[in-house]
């Protein structure tokens, strides 16, 4: 069954899996307004309509749902896939970086799910992108975990607030491509292929609505396995521990003051 008689918002920032996604949905016959910080990269299509927003500001993130609603009648599913993620740099106590992140990867989205819920009495179907971190405790990434579990948990307790009309649905990457150590790690054709197979579960989804995704079966037995195998966790806590080391070893080598 295609995706003919959706009418999609989606609201991304991603270059990588965003891209791969929009495509997906375009292919399958949608009829799609993206709302992106950089509209003009994005390739035009007869079913598209592209506008430029920055999530962190509430009156853009207005803006696209309002004029989402004057072009397509009406919004059946709402993709927001806005987020920042940083690496390394939980210790630096810098509170500008860490409102900018909790903005983009918390707040941003939260406003939307509210404010969709206060516009669309009729319903809506909303996604939103989260990260399989969270049960993982990945080393490194405890301020952009933090943000994606705060959003975990509304999603949680909001479902039980919206009603019969509304959907809400999690989706739980497996990796994180925007790191430059696990995007170098594995070839581009194999990153291709997880955003592909994870855009697909997602269309599966949009037809018929789940209250979780995960891109990946596999990498969900790994996580039961780091909670019930004795020793497995403190294992896999070690090596993400070196890894952390090394990544900030190789920040000093290659910082100006030490060369």
């Amino acid at each position: 069954m295609k995706l003919s008689s959706k009418k999609i918002v989606f609201a991304s920032v991603s270059p990588q899996f965003g891209k791969t996604l929009l495509e997906t949905i375009l292919k399958e016959g949608a009829l799609v307004v993206v709302g992106s910080l950089s509209p003009e990269s994005i390739p035009d299509h007869p079913n598209l309509y592209k506008y430029k927003i920055d999530p962190s500001k509430p009156d853009q993130i207005d803006r696209l749902i309002e004029t989402s609603i004057e072009i397509l009648d009406k919004i059946d599913v709402y993709i927001t896939n806005f987020g920042v993620v940083n690496y390394g740099e939980d210790g630096d106590g810098n509170w500008t970086a860490l409102k900018s992140i909790f903005v983009n990867n918390a707040i941003s989205p939260i406003y939307t799910v509210q404010k969709l819920h206060q516009l669309l009495p009729v319903g809506v179907h909303i996604l939103l992108v989260s990260t399989l971190l969270n049960q993982l405790t990945g080393v490194g990434y405890a301020v952009f975990t933090a943000t994606k579990m705060a959003l975990d948990g509304f999603a949680k307790t909001f479902r039980r607030q919206m009603g019969n009309g509304f959907h809400l649905t999690v989706l739980y990457p497996t990796l994180i491509e925007s790191d430059s150590e696990s995007s170098a790690a594995f070839p581009q054709v194999w990153w291709q292929e997880k955003r592909q197979n994870f855009a697909n579960k997602i269309v599966r989804v949009v037809r018929r609505p789940e209250r979780e995704v995960y891109s990946s079966f596999a990498f969900r037995i790994f996580v039961n396995l780091l909670k019930i195998l004795p020793f497995s966790d403190f294992f896999w806590q070690n090596w993400q521990l070196k890894r952390l080391k090394q990544w900030k070893s190789n920040q000093i080598s290659q910082s100006p003051s030490s060369n």
